[in-house]
C-alpha cells in the first residue's frame, strides 16, 4: 500500500519513525491478534476467513456459538464495513455482508452486549507506561462506539483487572513503545478481553486527560535519548 511505501521512505531517511515500521507492518492486518492471544492475552474469541458465502457465514454462528456476530475488515479503521448480523436477522444485512466480504479477508467476533450497555475501554501507554483511559460508549441504536458513527468519549478510571489485561497486552509486545492504545471490552462472562490494539494511527483523547501530553512528551524525549 502505498501508506507503507511512505512509511519505507521516512525509515531509510535521517527521521526517526515512530512507531517502528516492524510494529506498523504487524499491527496494520487483524491477525496480529492471534498472536496476542498466542502470547498469553485474552483476547474477544475470533475467527479469521475471506470469501464470505452463506454456508461460511452460518459456520461462524455455530463456531463462535452465538446468534449474533460482528463482522469487520482484517485492515481498515473507524469501524467502516463492520457489520453487525443476527442469525434470524433481515436477509439484506446477510446479502450485504456476502457482498462485502465475498472477495476480502475478515475477522468475526460474537456481538457483545456489554458494548451497548457498558461501553468500550481505551486504554493509553506512552513509553510502555499507563497514561490515561476513556470509555467510549454507542449512541442509542448503533453498536459501533466511534464518534464519527455518534459515539460519546468521557474520561475514565479503570479498575485494577482491566488495567492489567491491559498493561498484559503492551508487555507481550516485548518493548516500549511510544504510544499504544488498547481497546477493551468485557465478554459475556464478566471478565475484559482485548478487542483490538492501536499501534499507527490511535486518537490518543489528550483532552481527556490534561496530564497525558506531558506523558508523551516525556516519552518521546526518552525514546530519542535512547536514539
Amino acid at each position: 500500500p502505498s501508506f507503507l511505501k511512505v512509511l519505507e521512505r521516512i525509515d531509510r531517511s535521517s527521521a526517526q519513525l515512530q512507531n517502528p515500521l516492524d510494529i506498523v507492518r504487524w499491527n496494520l492486518e487483524k491477525s496480529y491478534l492471534k498472536e496476542l492471544q498466542g502470547w498469553g492475552v485474552e483476547i474477544v474469541p475470533t475467527r479469521w476467513g475471506a470469501n464470505l458465502g452463506r454456508t461460511s457465514l452460518e459456520s461462524l454462528f455455530l463456531d463462535l456459538q452465538t446468534e449474533q456476530i460482528v463482522i469487520k475488515p482484517t485492515v481498515g479503521a473507524n469501524a467502516d464495513d463492520t457489520l453487525w448480523l443476527a442469525r434470524c436477522g433481515p436477509r439484506d444485512l446477510t446479502v450485504q455482508a456476502i457482498a462485502t466480504f465475498g472477495s476480502r479477508p475478515f475477522i468475526a467476533q460474537p456481538f457483545l452486549h456489554s458494548v451497548v450497555e457498558q461501553g468500550e475501554y481505551s486504554l493509553f501507554y506512552f513509553g510502555g507506561d499507563y497514561s490515561h483511559a476513556v470509555l467510549k460508549t454507542p449512541k442509542k441504536g448503533d453498536f459501533r462506539v466511534q464518534e464519527e458513527h455518534g459515539g460519546n468519549i468521557t474520561a475514565y478510571q479503570p479498575d485494577e483487572e482491566l488495567r492489567e489485561v491491559g498493561s498484559r497486552a503492551i508487555r507481550a509486545i516485548g518493548r516500549p513503545l511510544l504510544y499504544a492504545r488498547v481497546d477493551l471490552v468485557y465478554l459475556a462472562s464478566g471478565k475484559p478481553a482485548v478487542m483490538e490494539l492501536e499501534l499507527i494511527e490511535p486518537s490518543l483523547y489528550f483532552p481527556y486527560n490534561a496530564e497525558s501530553p506531558r506523558r508523551f512528551a516525556q516519552a518521546l524525549h526518552q525514546i530519542n535519548e535512547r536514539g
